[in-house]
């Protein structure tokens, strides 16, 4: 049980920095370049669908894929870190999915209609 806490301790931190700071980027980066500038001019379906289901890999594979590593052992290594990338993509996707449906309801404006 010891060595499960560790692991956890060693992977928990390093998941919330890289989900935390994908969905902030995503944010800022549509808030400033479509919003603001409208710089990028994409669909809502694009922003609020596509970007937040294949943004995720990215980071993971980066700096997530590593630490999975240690979860695993040798036999059916490559199934579970699959496994484990995937829940923290839908994790990831989930929560980039919802703050993007939100901003979109919070960035538009309303017009009087005679």
């Amino acid at each position: 049980m010891n060595d499960y806490t560790s692991k956890l301790r060693h992977i928990i931190p390093a998941f919330l920095y890289v989900t935390i700071g994908t969905l902030l980027a995503l944010v800022l980066i549509r808030y400033f370049l479509a919003i603001e500038t409208e710089l990028l001019d994409f669909k809502q379906e694009v922003w609020q669908l596509w970007l937040p289901l294949s943004l995720p890999w990215i980071p993971i594979t980066i700096w997530l894929r590593p630490r999975f590593r240690i979860l695993t052992y040798k036999k059916d290594s490559d199934r579970k870190q699959f496994g484990f990338q995937l829940l923290t993509a839908v994790i990831m996707a989930v929560s980039m999915i919802i703050s993007q449906m939100y901003l979109t309801t919070e960035s538009g404006t309303l017009q009087e209609v005679t």
